[in-house]
């Protein structure tokens, strides 16, 4: 490819560079290869961590992506619903974004919640921090559902011939012009270059006709009321400022007509050549009145009429959007302001599109006010104008205290007698029976069907059903009775939301403390206003119960014993163990050998250094938890402060394992006994008819010896 076509496309296809005070100034593209179907970006390593894709195109289309750092990343010709692109000029936006620590985020937020600049500035300088972050814009084409092709080129026309007539016209011009030796040479069409001599003049032009430059430029150009015209297939007018003293500006501008490489937009644009930035565009196609100035310095956008400073006209709902896209470090947010035949209202884009502000069509005057010093009101006049009767149906002072408020909608200020729980100084002309009145100094009743059904005193108490709540909340069975309420509530002790306590005297019973979970305590340590210290039961927000231990690490902890107190145990603890529930089942191998590997010990709790665990006192039976797990780990646990902790039900399939398989050897030494004692049988039938063997052997021996000796006697 081309290194032209390699650097407009490192700018179409997610090309990102920071443009600013302090900036990245390398390209982030290593390589860029394009085909019908796709176009494939290799980045290099001068990157940020991620960036925003925009991209917009016919028919309303719009998709914005954020996209993390990866070596290369591809553009499909297809959209996010796997259809191809419409025909059409895609613009393709990439924004690249700052990330910020968390710390860093924080300090900035209150940096700007204060409107500190120069030290937003300063903050920006230490870390190293762009003043400003530009996002790159460039188009694309997409015909017949693929990419066109970036490397075509355009031809030129036919170099105009040079006539009599021509010369008639203009005999001065073009005897200057034939006077150099022209060749033309077609590819030369995207530099611009050729091998003509330029032309020099020392002095000032006068053309008092029409001028034509460019190379498509013909004889007999018809200029019409053209007084200047550019001609060919890449138009510019560059501004180039060739000042060397350092007091005067050097920057220079370019007017560019469309884009030069293939498939890219029909525009008319102004650059900041040395800014490497496009400040203004205008794509072919806006409709007429897209932006107009008149005369009085009035801006119109859709409108050549502009009536105010800025005038927006459009045929539904004129919308204007304020968008922090986050490449500043700072969280995306996108605010819409945006009116209707229905309503003015300010829509949160980011957050479902909900309208936190509206103002329908035909509100009163002054419907909402805010003050000068801060105060805001809500008023309404009787004749829709500011000169007739007003009637304040809301006001609030700077510090955000109600200080006026009408008792209906024709009403005056809050401002009536004492009343009664019979005739309430504030109540309903339906139902003169329900409403507020005053009890005593700052003292506030509330009365229904002509009685006091509760009240607010000074401090702040609330009391239904009590005439002298004592408590944040206080329930009686009835007033003026001793203070045995159902329930109460109490701030105070240190508890930050407070305590809640069933009463039956002016001592709680227990008391129990909504914080972090629900917290249960008993009364001894409890005083009518102290803190509770002796916890006995907390339930986390996890649903976990922990008795004897304020950090339950299961459904249900206990630290403690567990006992009952009938002769007979009714009730009985029991796991699931169908066999429907599991899988991967398998027997237990060398069960026996684990068990040998077990040491049982005899030990004493610390119970002076652990008094929160409650311990047993005197000696206990069990193991060492660290030399199981170095046998069976599947039976021990560790909490989160690392202490360790047996569930002895689960070696009973162990020691059930070990059992069987010493059972196993057990038989099989039974079965070599019996063996051995059948052997050992035999053997002592053997020895027997051994022994009656030698005894016969005997006595034959001795009768033939006797009558040897007969004979030899005779």
């Amino acid at each position: 490819m081309k290194i032209r076509n390699i650097f407009m496309l490192s700018m179409a296809f997610f090309c990102l560079l920071l443009i600013s005070e302090t900036a990245i100034g390398q390209s982030i593209v290593k390589d860029v290869d394009i085909t019908s179907e796709e176009a494939k970006v290799q980045f290099s390593d001068e990157t940020p961590n991620s960036y925003f894709v925009e991209i917009a195109g016919p028919e309303n289309y719009y998709l914005k992506q954020r996209v993390d750092y990866k070596n290369t990343l591809s553009l499909s010709n297809l959209n996010t619903k796997g259809e191809k692109f419409e025909d059409g000029v895609y613009t393709l936006q990439i924004t690249p974004i700052i990330t910020l620590t968390e710390e860093q985020r924080k300090l900035l937020t209150q940096l700007r919640a204060i409107n500190d600049v120069e030290a937003m500035a300063k903050f920006r300088r230490d870390n190293d921090l762009p003043d400003v972050v530009d996002g790159y814009s460039i188009n694309f084409s997409i015909k017949n559902g693929k990419f066109v092709s970036p490397d075509l080129t355009e031809g030129r026309l036919n170099m105009p011939s040079y006539s009599s007539a021509w010369e008639q016209d203009h005999p001065t011009l073009y005897a200057s012009v034939n006077m150099q030796q022209m060749t033309y040479k077609p590819n030369r069409a995207m530099d611009h270059t050729n091998t003509v001599v330029d032309q020099v003049i020392l002095d000032d032009l006068i053309v008092q006709g029409s001028i034509c430059a460019g190379f498509d430029c013909v004889n007999g150009e018809s200029f019409g009321f053209d007084t200047l015209r550019l001609k060919e297939n890449n138009l510019r007018i560059k501004f180039q400022d060739t000042s060397t003293s350092a007091s005067f500006p050097t920057r220079d501008w370019q007017i560019t007509a469309n884009d030069s490489s293939n498939g890219g937009a029909n525009k008319f644009s102004i650059d900041d050549i040395d800014g490497g930035r496009t400040p203004f565009t205008i794509e072919a196609g806006a409709p007429s009145h897209s932006l107009y100035v008149d005369d009085a310095g009035r801006i119109g956008l859709g409108t050549s009429t502009p009536v105010v400073e800025m005038h927006v006209k459009d045929g539904d709902t004129p919308t204007l959007r304020l968008e922090q896209d986050g490449s500043s470090g700072f969280g995306p947010q996108t605010w819409d302001v945006a009116s209707n035949e229905t309503n003015f209202f300010i829509r949160d884009a980011t957050n479902g599109s909900k309208l936190p502000f509206r103002i329908r069509p035909g509100a009163p005057q002054s419907s909402l006010d805010i003050k000068a010093d801060g105060g805001l009101q809500f008023i309404r006049y009787g004749d829709g104008n500011e000169t007739g009767t007003a009637t304040k149906l809301l006001a609030v002072d700077v510090d955000g205290n109600v200080i006026e408020q009408p008792i209906s909608a024709g009403g005056g200020d809050v401002s009536a007698s004492d009343g009664s729980a019979a005739t309430p100084s504030i109540s309903f002309a339906s139902d003169p029976d329900l409403g507020i009145y005053r009890i005593g100094t700052d003292i506030l009743g509330f009365t229904a069907a002509g009685m006091e059904r509760g009240r607010i005193t000074a401090t702040g108490n609330f009391g239904l059903g009590s005439n002298n709540p004592d408590r944040r909340v206080s329930i009686q069975a009835g007033l003026g009775a001793a203070n045995n309420s159902h329930l109460s509530f109490k701030e105070g002790g240190g508890v930050t939301m407070g305590t809640i306590g069933l009463e039956t005297t002016t001592t709680n019973d227990f008391l129990f403390a909504a914080i972090a979970g629900m917290r249960f305590y008993t009364q001894s340590s409890v005083g009518t206003s102290g803190t509770p210290t002796n916890e006995v039961m907390r339930i986390l927000t996890s649903g976990n119960v922990g008795i004897g231990t304020t950090a339950p690490s299961h459904k249900l902890e206990v630290c403690g014993s567990i006992g009952t107190t009938s002769a007979t145990v009714t009730t009985s603890i029991t796991c699931s163990s169908d066999k429907r529930f599991k899988k991967n089942i398998s027997p237990l191998q060398n069960s026996l050998e684990k068990v040998l590997n077990l040491q049982g010990v005899n030990y004493d709790w610390r119970i002076d250094e652990f008094p929160n665990k409650h311990f047993n006192e005197g000696q206990q039976l069990g193991f060492i938890a660290q030399e199981i797990e170095e046998v069976l780990p599947i039976v021990v646990q560790t909490d989160k402060e690392g202490y360790k902790s047996v569930d002895y039900s689960r070696l009973t399939p162990v020691l059930a394992e070990a059992i069987k398989e010493q059972q196993a050897i057990i038989n099989a030494q039974q079965n070599q006994i019996n063996s051995l004692q059948s052997e050992l049988a035999s053997l002592q039938e053997l020895k027997a008819q051994v022994a009656a063997l030698t005894q016969m052997v005997m006595k034959q021996t001795e009768t033939g010896a006797k009558a040897n000796t007969q004979v030899g006697d005779e």
